[in-house]
């Protein structure tokens, strides 16, 4: 600013592409690069954004461009499967953003764990989606989306989606590799067990007499 023309940047928002926007801030700090939108219910909707430079004058400059939140949809709560869906912030994205989109689940509470990545698309505005088949017996599971900038060191973070989901899918069964019956007239059978990451015991039956 070097003619002290600068009196503000004025941050504009809405919950669709076109409008209409509103003033939700004005910054007069010339060195800011931050801004925490206090009225925004980012988990409820997809906010758009763009910011203008008033001058001392009141006079704004045209917007540059317009970003969205990352919003994060799911699907198929108390199911065995959590299917996400979210979008790009913007298109194409700027220069140095990261080429994956990191999933994340928080199972149990308070506990995050990166699952899985997703490659960013580069030739079209996209969503993304993204399948996770539960392991779970039957617990609240929730999820976030993140996207990493190394040049700038920041992460843009989508929403949180979550619900109670319940593990739909069998254990692999295992399979019985030999039979013996020892010295003593017992029986012993060699089992290959199940690898199944949910498995809590086998279970053994006799057929006898019907």
């Amino acid at each position: 600013d070097p003619f002290n023309e600068f009196a503000s940047y004025e941050v504009f928002s809405s919950t669709a592409l076109s409008g209409p926007y509103a003033n939700i801030g004005s910054i007069s700090s010339y060195t800011a690069t931050s801004f925490t939108c206090s009225s925004c219910n980012a988990n409820a909707s997809p906010y758009y954004f763009f910011v203008q430079v008033k001058n001392m004058s009141t006079a704004l400059s045209p917007a540059i461009d317009t970003v969205k939140t990352m919003y994060l949809v799911f699907s198929s709560a108390n199911s065995g499967v959590a299917n996400l869906l979210w979008n790009d912030f913007h298109f194409p994205l700027p220069a140095g953003e990261s080429s994956f989109y990191k999933i994340w689940r928080e199972f149990p509470t308070s506990i995050w764990t990166q699952i899985a990545t997703k490659p960013v698309q580069t030739t079209s505005s996209a969503y993304y989606y993204y399948s996770d088949t539960i392991a779970i017996c039957s617990d609240s599971i929730n999820y976030r989306v993140e996207l990493y900038d190394p040049i700038l060191l920041c992460t843009s973070v989508s929403n949180v989606r979550g619900g109670n989901f319940v593990d739909a899918t069998s254990p692999f069964a295992p399979s019985l590799d030999s039979v013996s019956v020892n010295s003593s007239g017992q029986v012993v059978i060699g089992i290959h067990p199940s690898y199944s990451q949910d498995v809590k015991c086998f279970v053994i039956y006799n057929y006898q007499s019907g």
